[in-house]
C-alpha cells in the first residue's frame, strides 16, 4: 500500500478513534437495523475514504479499513461492526446476569436475537464471542 500524507493519516486516525466514540452510545441504546447502518453510514465512510485516498470505486475499501494494521489494513471499525459487537456484549451481559428479571428479559428477547445468542452460547467468554463475530 502506498504511503499516505499526514492529512490522510489524520483523517483515518479521527475515523478510527473519534467517530466510534461519538456514536457508540447511540448504537448500543437504539435498535438501528444493521442493514441501514451498512447501506448508509458504512457506505458514507467507505466513499469518503475512497475520496481521501484517491481509490477507485471498485477497491475493497471496506475490507482494507477493517483489517488489522499488521495485515495491511487500517484497523478501523465501521459502524455496522461496532453495533454488532455492542449488541453481542449486551446480550452476553443479559444472559450472564445474576438477576432473574434480567435473565428473563434475555430469554424473552432471544427469538429476535438468535444469531447473537448463538455466538454467545457457543463461546466460553466475551472475548471469544467477539472474535467469533469478526
Amino acid at each position: 500500500m502506498s504511503e499516505h500524507t499526514k492529512e490522510e493519516e489524520l483523517k483515518l486516525k479521527i475515523l478510527k478513534l473519534y467517530v466510534p466514540a461519538q456514536i457508540s452510545f447511540d448504537l448500543k441504546i437504539y435498535d438501528i437495523p444493521i442493514s441501514w447502518l451498512t447501506s448508509n453510514l458504512d457506505n458514507l465512510i467507505v466513499n469518503s475514504v475512497n475520496s481521501w485516498l484517491a481509490l477507485p470505486v471498485s477497491a475493497c475499501t471496506r475490507v482494507i479499513l477493517e483489517l488489522p494494521k499488521h495485515k495491511g489494513g487500517h484497523d478501523v471499525q465501521l459502524p455496522s461492526s461496532t453495533a454488532e459487537k455492542l449488541r453481542l456484549t449486551t446480550r452476553i451481559a443479559l444472559k450472564n446476569s445474576s438477576d432473574q428479571d434480567i435473565t428473563a428479559i434475555w430469554k424473552s428477547t432471544s427469538s429476535k436475537n438468535a444469531n447473537l445468542d448463538f455466538i454467545a452460547n457457543n463461546n466460553n467468554s466475551k472475548e471469544e464471542a467477539c472474535r467469533a463475530l469478526k
